[in-house]
């Protein structure tokens, strides 16, 4: 089975497989359904399958493990910017491309403001991209209606905090978008959650390292997602001044 290069393939079957984290396969999600193909098979882990077979209606979405149809090419999920010629930021597609089921979680009126400090301690780098639950609370002084999207042992850094937490009722990145789909902004580290929320169209402020990510840049706006800020520290490990920022731009959003 051969890779695809980007060339016409309109009569033939495609395998299109998750080869990184979730967020890169939430990133390059966009693109497939420009794939002008027979039939289109979306290979891609748990965590996301729910999520991609909502928002990839005219493909077949399976989980890795699954048994699959052979198809005549195949292409990782990495390699659809270079089939789709992407040489400049102008290139990126834009606009909401997820969509989530509808989820009751009965939240409240108000400005509601999604949280997320604490990414995967399994990841070499999680160090520089999450952030101490000491730094990031200041940020909850604010007025809004706070929502956590905080899964794992962080969950507990909440406890006693005015702050809602819906999350147990979140068993996988399709219910987390569901959720999110019902905010007004979110506010998070380097995480799959900014992908996510992105991925919705949804105001996202990301507080990101100085030593920034290629996806990121090195501006303030994502080249990725157009409704995607990056608040980003001026120094390394200075996370007090990025929330100080933010704490300013919450309030007059409030």
């Amino acid at each position: 089975m051969n890779q695809w290069q980007g060339e016409p393939i309109e009569d033939k079957s495609i395998l299109v497989w998750s080869d990184q984290g979730l967020g890169d396969t939430l990133m390059m999600a966009r693109y497939i359904p420009k794939i002008k193909a027979r039939r289109v098979i979306v290979y891609t882990d748990a965590a996301v399958f729910r999520l991609l077979r909502h928002s990839l209606p005219g493909c077949e979405v399976l989980m890795k493990g699954w048994a699959f149809a052979k198809t005549d090419l195949h292409v990782p999920m990495m390699s659809l910017m270079k089939c789709f010629g992407l040489e400049t930021e102008a290139g990126i597609p834009q606009g909401r491309y997820l969509q989530p089921p509808e989820k009751d979680f009965g939240l409240p009126d108000g400005f509601r403001v999604g949280i997320n400090w604490q990414g995967n301690k399994r990841f070499v780098r999680d160090f520089t991209r999450s952030m101490p639950f000491a730094d990031f609370r200041p940020l909850l002084d604010e007025r809004a209606v706070f929502v956590s999207l905080q899964k794992g042992l962080a969950q507990n850094d909440l406890d006693g905090l005015p702050v809602i937490d819906a999350m147990d009722d979140c068993h996988d990145i399709c219910d987390t978008a569901s959720l999110i789909d019902q905010l007004d902004l979110v506010i998070s580290t380097d995480t799959a959650v900014p992908h996510i929320a992105g991925g919705l169209g949804k105001p996202t402020w990301l507080l990101e390292a100085f030593e920034s990510e290629w996806r990121w840049g090195l501006g303030d706006m994502s080249p990725w997602y157009e409704t995607v800020r990056v608040l980003r520290q001026p120094k390394p490990g200075d996370w007090p001044s990025v929330i100080e920022r933010t704490r300013d731009e919450l309030r007059r959003a409030a």
